[in-house]
């Protein structure tokens, strides 16, 4: 995954996290407006249906973004980078500690 694709991933991560406090929001509002019996149950029971699918594909979706989040790979360096650094003084030695091990 490219730098740009985890930069969208995390924004996305951050817009699900603030939606997810607004649902929490309003199932709060609809459990105190039940406790304090100014409503129904039946008459609030589709709306917490409703939200608690919302809540559930919503955390879902965290955890999917999470997970892409936490797989980042590890960019290799191109033929380029890897002859540039084999050519300078500290390379050199590097190179023949890894052909001949420690160095004498």
């Amino acid at each position: 995954m490219v730098n740009e694709e985890m930069d969208a991933a995390a924004r996305e991560y951050k817009v699900i996290s603030v939606e997810i406090a607004g649902v929490n929001q309003s199932l709060e509002r609809l459990y105190d407006a039940l406790e304090t019996s100014s409503l129904q149950l039946s008459d609030l029971a589709p709306r917490i249906k409703r939200l608690r699918q919302r809540q559930e594909q919503l955390h879902m979706a965290q955890l999917e973004l999470e997970n892409l989040l936490s797989d980042r790979k590890v960019e290799l360096a191109d033929s380029e980078t890897v002859q540039n650094c084999s050519a300078s003084p500290v390379g050199t030695r590097a190179k023949v500690f890894l052909e001949w091990g420690d160095p004498p």
